[in-house]
């Protein structure tokens, strides 16, 4: 099969070209084989390259590996072998569609989801929701929504001064969300929603909140994301409605780590898109709104060996 697919690239492709083959060990075979392509064969030639492969051939092992870190490899291939002009490797097609990869959203949701089924995550509130407390952004009055709430933590500390409302993406993430408030006193004003972000408008429509709260989760957002929901926070925040936001800073040690996307994204375990914050100001203020409070610092939000550089915000329409 191999040495008839080889001879008909020899007479399809153009005259400069190369062959990569990839690899991969029987266990990574087993556990992508969705179609059951592999359980009929003998798991001892899984993985193994072919004999009549061209000796030319460059061979890539994918054991382990992410998509994406493959696709780098076998563009610097192309690189390497003057296939692709230097510009090309940056601003080709095929980057971009490498880049959307990371990007996807089926791939976060199955980052998070994998997060909130296997890890232990903090239950107590984060120092981001002590401040916005402590410095009297929310009050007895307001009616708070927690996008991107998560396990539920910080939800559940604000339901103590407000009614709340969480809203996450994740299945695993409201389930935790809700075992964890139960075990907690239910006279709480607190309840969750999943939705995703195209649906924060219908959701939140009969919940008419006055406060936006969001810890870390825009920098989990693409930019046209960012964009969709500063446009809903927008449109559902009343005059003088808050929207607080706590996100990665693009000067958090994490966005020189990882596979590169653009300037500010990069994927080291999941997507991450670093934020600048004179960018973020300016499309609030785009949007009508004030910035009140700005600041980026690290010493701020840490958790156990973990010291982010985070950008804290505070605008008002």
């Amino acid at each position: 099969m191999y040495r008839e697919a080889f001879a008909e690239l020899e007479r399809a492709l153009l005259d400069k070209h190369i062959v990569i083959m990839l690899t991969a060990s029987p266990a990574d075979l087993l556990s992508r084989d969705h179609r059951g392509i592999y359980l009929a064969r003998n798991t001892e030639s899984l993985g193994q390259a072919p004999s009549e492969m061209p000796s030319n051939a460059r061979v890539l092992d994918t054991s382990g590996r992410s998509i994406l870190s493959v696709a780098e490899d076998v563009l610097q291939i192309a690189l390497n072998c003057s296939l692709l002009a230097p510009s090309a490797f940056h601003e080709s097609a095929i980057v971009e569609q490498v880049a959307e990869l990371g990007r996807s959203r089926s791939r976060a949701a199955s980052h998070w989801g994998s997060y909130y089924s296997t890890n232990q995550v903090p239950n107590t509130e984060s120092s981001f929701a002590q401040f916005v407390i402590d410095e009297g952004y929310i009050n007895s009055e307001d009616r708070v929504v927690d996008f991107g709430c998560g396990n539920g933590r910080d939800t559940i500390y604000i339901s103590e001064t407000a009614s709340t409302l969480g809203i996450d993406s994740s299945p695993e993430a409201i389930l935790r969300s809700r075992e964890l408030a139960r075990q907690l006193s239910n006279e709480r004003s607190l309840s969750f929603s999943l939705a995703h972000l195209e649906d924060l408008k219908s959701v939140l429509r009969d919940f008419r909140p006055t406060v936006i709260y969001s810890r870390f989760v825009l920098h989990a957002l693409t930019f046209d994301e960012e964009s969709k929901f500063l446009d809903h926070c927008a449109e559902l925040l009343p005059v003088g409605g808050r929207l607080l936001i706590e996100c990665r800073s693009i000067q958090d040690p994490l966005a020189s780590k990882g596979t590169r996307l653009s300037s500010t994204e990069r994927v080291f375990g999941h997507y991450r898109r670093f934020i600048r914050s004179e960018d973020l100001e300016e499309s609030l203020v785009y949007r009508g709104f004030l910035v009140e409070f700005s600041q980026t610092a690290s010493g701020i939000a840490r958790h156990g060996q973990d010291d982010p550089v985070v950008t804290r915000l505070v605008a008002r329409r």
